[in-house]
């Protein structure tokens, strides 16, 4: 998680300079945080606009942390070798 938050923007975009540590102005602050938030949002596939209120953050951010937190899920699985293997 940290090596991707220190390489990428939260729009996926690679960073010019890397980024040393996260803000503690970030709207999800740590790494508990972000794995409660995907984790919530996967099991009980709330809407956007109720995760936005639950979070204390507008939607448009909810809807960026989703797409950000899933790639970074995925990836994170997929060398835990945690995926479902296809036969």
């Amino acid at each position: 998680m940290e090596e991707r938050v220190s390489n990428y923007t939260l729009k996926g975009t690679l960073r010019k300079y890397k980024q040393v540590k996260e803000s503690k102005l970030s709207s999800l602050y740590g790494n508990e945080a972000k794995l409660k938030f995907i984790l919530h949002y996967l099991k009980q596939n709330p809407s956007q606009s109720f995760m936005a209120e639950y979070s204390g953050i507008c939607q448009s951010k909810v809807s960026e942390w989703i797409k950000y937190l899933l790639v970074v899920l995925h990836e994170t699985l997929d060398r835990l070798n945690f995926l479902a293997q296809r036969q």
